[in-house]
């Protein structure tokens, strides 16, 4: 599965492409929230993706605002990874669109138990909107032939 870290220190995206990699993860990165909106408006957008709050042209909370306002993205994981630690900061990351948010520093084992249910959760949206389409087509078809 795709992820993308969109964070604007190197030795925080670095550690975070490691431990992805190695749990199997194909990593995109990018130290500007500008680039992580167009990436994850792109065709062949990541299904998930960690943001820092603080970054250069967006903040990790106003991608989440911008990704939100579009259906088409919210096959999108959001988790907020941030040094913000109060409770007003994760209810606004909530309310801003984040799915998750956890605080630097984090627990590499807390980051890959949230990344799997993301993935979960992911893989589930995905399932239903195949399937309702199914559906759809599965009843459209039932209609022609009860028409002919």
């Amino acid at each position: 599965m795709k992820v993308l870290i969109a964070d604007d220190e190197p030795v925080h995206t670095f550690l975070l492409e490691m431990f992805l990699k190695k749990w199997g993860y194909e990593v995109t990165s990018t130290d500007n929230g500008q680039e992580a909106l167009r990436l994850l408006r792109g065709e062949s957008a990541p299904c998930v993706a960690i943001l820092d709050w603080k970054m250069p042209g967006l903040e990790g909370v106003e991608v989440c605002r911008e990704l939100k306002k579009t259906s088409k993205n919210s096959n999108i994981f959001i988790l907020l990874l941030t040094a913000k630690a109060q409770v007003v900061d994760r209810q606004q990351a909530m309310e801003a669109g984040a799915d998750d948010y956890m605080t630097k520093p984090y627990d590499p084992e807390e980051l890959r138990c949230k990344l799997l249910k993301g993935c979960q959760i992911i893989k589930s949206k995905q399932r239903g909107t195949h399937q309702s389409s199914r559906s759809s087509v599965t009843a459209r078809s039932a209609t022609s032939i009860q028409e002919e």
